[in-house]
């Protein structure tokens, strides 16, 4: 997300606001879109690379999903809490039981 999901939660919470599920996704979009042409362009000449797309679990309507079950999905601006990983989890059992 384009901002610190804990601070940015808080500031709803201080303010009495009902606390958002999900923040426009465009800001994400520009964000990380070297790195999903950076992904798209990694060779796999053996096949045996495994491209994992969080945003694609993330996504929800228009929006990045940034709470679920009222807890924030991120520990800042980049990394996952232990619920976001809880999320992907479907993601990436997927991956590994493949192998």
């Amino acid at each position: 997300p384009p901002c610190n999901v804990p601070d940015y939660l808080a500031r709803f919470s201080i303010s009495g606001k009902q606390l958002p599920e999900t923040i426009a996704i465009g800001d994400y979009w520009e964000q990380e879109e070297s790195v999903l042409v950076a992904l798209k362009s990694l060779s796999d000449k053996e096949g045996r690379l495994i491209r994992v797309y969080p945003h694609t679990v993330l996504m929800k309507d228009d929006g990045l999903l940034i709470m679920a079950n009222n807890l924030p999905l991120y520990y800042d601006a980049r990394h996952l809490s232990q619920p976001g990983a809880m999320v992907l989890r479907s993601l990436f059992e997927s991956v590994f039981s493949n192998m």
